[in-house]
């Protein structure tokens, strides 16, 4: 850093808690939902239609959470890394 440079945590912290931040997170998972959608296997399309997007703020930083929100989603997951290939895909 350069000399004389101070962070400003509390502003920072604000940055972290903003309703941008939020935004940006939100924008970003909707993006991996639908991408994970594309690339679900399709059985009975159960699965793909439970991808959700689902905003999750803690008190500490704007989160935003894709989940498939289905009692066998993790066991599709472990097989096929359809979420974790999702999200990688709009990584920046």
């Amino acid at each position: 850093m350069p000399k004389g440079f101070k962070v400003n945590h509390a502003n920072i912290g604000r940055l972290l808690k903003s309703q941008g931040a939020q935004a940006l997170c939100d924008a970003k998972a909707e993006q991996a939902a639908a991408h994970a959608r594309s690339i679900a296997r399709v059985d009975s399309g159960d699965y793909r239609d439970s991808i959700k997007v689902v905003p999750s703020p803690t008190p500490n930083r704007a989160r935003t959470e894709v989940r498939a929100d289905i009692s066998y989603g993790l066991a599709v997951e472990a097989r096929d890394n359809t979420l974790a290939r999702a999200l990688e895909s709009v990584r920046e």
